[in-house]
């Protein structure tokens, strides 16, 4: 079963975006496709609706292509303008991991696992707080 196969029956919608973008960064790596210029993606997003109607910022990871960027969680079919995708998410932050590391690091870990975000998100140097099982950039 391919990596991105074992994320897609997570259960959890916290983190899944870390996984789903991980798995198929580490699935191409093993299968042999020319990934200079991929990247695992982590980002501070504003604007999930919160309780008592305030928008509030968090994590989210994607994948980055030459080509665009590739968001796991709406679909891993369409590519969309890296300037596009930057610009309706409001990312901030943006923080990159090679896709040699992010395959090393699903190898040590496994798909599905806090240790695996944990060091995806230490590898490209984001700043972040788990707080109920969601990521949030640190204070």
């Amino acid at each position: 079963m391919s990596h991105y196969e074992q994320a897609a029956r997570l259960q959890s919608d916290a983190g899944l975006c870390f996984f789903l973008s991980a798995a198929l960064v580490a699935d191409a790596v093993e299968e042999g496709v020319d990934t200079d210029g991929v990247h695992f993606v982590v980002g501070t997003l504003t604007g999930r609706l919160a309780a008592g109607g305030r928008f509030d910022e968090f994590a989210h990871a994607w994948v980055e292509l030459p080509s665009g960027v590739l968001a796991p969680t709406v679909s891993i079919t369409s590519v969309m303008r890296r300037d596009d995708y930057y610009r309706t998410n409001e990312v901030r932050d943006a923080a990159r991991v090679p896709a040699s590391v992010v395959a090393a690091l699903v190898e040590q870990h496994g798909i599905g696992t806090q240790a695996l975000t944990s060091a995806l998100l230490t590898a490209a140097g984001y700043r972040f707080r788990v707080v109920s099982g969601s990521v949030l950039p640190a204070l």
